[in-house]
């Protein structure tokens, strides 16, 4: 696949996934079967790509195996749909440039104003929301797993299991995604992730909607949840 086929791929998925109306579609996609919201979900975490979802989620899931959880379709319809549903719902932010930075670096052939672009609808179409989720800011996911989850529970008035928050539990799931990952697409941080990153970071400062995409994400960082 060429980079405009892959951008053009992009920005279709995001088309969908940021539309109440087209999101239903998602429902007739396999790849989509054990990640979409249903009325019965036991909870749904989102964010936009490279924001915390997996590493958050693979601590949230060893410890609540059997819950029945929406996740990792980063579409604003999913985290509607799940209020709609009334489901708990945890939605996930961090500040854009590193968010294109580590998405580029991922994925090179993606443009940074399409990047961008769906970085800001993504979030605009969360906005009259706000009162509805919890907002959770990357730093605490990474730094706090445990105290979102209480926080997750009292919100919500849920009984989710704790992660375990340990040097042997993070030293297990950074040794299992590094197995499967490339070390630049890790969602967790690697010598050669970082050095594709710091490059990416130079470029996006000289992109003229960046200044968009922070006014945004401060916009939404208001209602986030305070530790």
């Amino acid at each position: 696949m060429n980079a405009l086929e892959k951008n053009l791929r992009f920005l279709t998925g995001t088309t969908i996934g940021n539309s109440k109306i087209l999101f239903p579609i998602n429902y007739y996609r396999a790849e989509f079967k054990k990640k979409i919201v249903y009325r019965d979900s036991d909870c749904c975490i989102e964010g936009f790509q490279r924001s915390g979802n997996s590493f958050f989620i693979i601590l949230f899931r060893k410890r609540n195996k059997s819950i029945k959880l929406a996740h990792h379709t980063h579409a604003a319809a999913q985290i509607i749909r799940a209020v709609k549903y009334n489901v708990p719902t945890v939605v996930l932010i961090r500040e854009p440039t590193e968010v294109i930075a580590s998405l580029l670096a991922w994925e090179s052939s993606l443009k940074i104003q399409v990047a961008l672009k769906a970085y800001m609808t993504f979030y605009r179409k969360l906005m009259p929301y706000t009162m509805n989720i919890l907002v959770v800011a990357f730093e605490d996911v990474i730094s706090k797993p445990v105290d979102v989850v209480k926080a997750f529970n009292v919100r919500f008035d849920t009984h989710f299991n704790l992660p375990e928050y340990t040097d042997e539990e993070l030293k297990n799931i950074k040794k299992g995604i590094r197995n499967k990952k490339v070390a630049t697409a890790s969602p967790i941080p690697t010598p050669e992730k970082e050095k594709a990153k710091e490059e990416i970071r130079q470029l996006i400062k000289d992109e003229p909607t960046l200044s968009d995409a922070i006014r945004v994400y401060k916009e939404f960082n208001k209602h986030r949840h305070l530790f």
